[in-house]
């Protein structure tokens, strides 16, 4: 379905109106319990869900060279999306174990919409919500029409590559987008998987074992903190003792010059 109206002509809640540019459609929100995989009952069941916004794409069907203002509603949205999304999980911010983004363009848009609204600026609010939150946040993006899927890749917030949070949910909706519209969503998990016991017994990096070995880093540097400056300190103590001899031969007088070794006889 083609949407020809303007900006002008689309009229918001005030909890759907990101400003002159963005104007949200509908929210959809969506949480699961994950309480086994036909193995052993988890157990604490995984908790994860997403938040998805459908937009109006305020550069359908045109080109636009500078997008720094969909930028700019990117780091809007990365906290209002972010702060629904936890809230429907009923945890903390710092409660949250992993995240991940991803956007469908209308077909009269273009992927570097979605680039625009996900990548530069959505990504630093969302990790604030949910505190620290260093990692990459995984992301996909595709071009799509109503009822089109898209998979939202979720690793750990603070451990990219602990594999036992590696996951994905999946974000589709029947009338959604339509040619003038941006699907975004933001997935964010409370938990493990249910089966991070699996990964543990095919040696597979961990969050227990992040956090030992961030322990244990933690350890090294405390002990770095230190050793480095004392042993620095040593250094120049003992440099200063060998080149000091070397410093006082170049400040004696230079020595006469000798005799010739052959002399003429009288």
């Amino acid at each position: 379905m083609d949407d020809t109206r303007s900006l002008n002509d689309i009229k918001t809640t005030a909890e759907g109106d990101f400003g002159p540019l963005v104007k949200v459609r509908k929210f959809v929100i969506h949480v699961e319990d994950v309480l086994h995989e036909f193995g052993p009952p988890a157990s604490r069941p995984q908790r994860k869900g997403y938040i998805a916004a459908v937009t109006h794409n305020p550069y359908a069907g045109r080109y636009v060279e500078d997008l720094s203002e969909l930028m700019d509603i990117g780091e809007e949205m990365g906290e209002f999306l972010g702060k629904m999304c936890i809230d429907a999980l009923g945890i903390e911010g710092g409660k949250a174990h992993s995240f991940g983004k991803a956007a469908i363009v209308g077909e009269n848009g273009e992927w570097e919409h979605a680039a625009a609204v996900l990548h530069p600026k959505l990504g630093a609010p969302l990790r604030k919500l949910l505190v620290k939150g260093p990692s990459l946040i995984p992301s996909v993006k595709k071009l799509g029409g109503p009822g089109a899927t898209i998979d939202v890749p979720l690793n750990h917030k603070d451990a990219a590559y602990v594999r036992s949070h590696y996951d994905g949910i999946e974000v589709g909706l029947p009338d959604a987008p339509r040619a003038n519209e941006i699907l975004v969503a933001i997935a964010v998990t409370g938990s493990v998987t249910v089966l991070p016991a699996l990964m543990s017994l095919l040696g597979v990096f961990t969050l227990a074992a992040y956090d030992q070995e961030l322990g244990l880093s933690k350890g090294v540097l405390r002990v770095a903190v230190v050793v480095v400056p004392l042993a620095l300190g040593m250094g120049s103590a003992y440099l200063a003792r060998r080149l000091a001899p070397r410093r006082e031969a170049r400040d004696l007088p230079a020595r006469p010059p000798e005799r010739a070794v052959s002399q003429v006889r009288s």
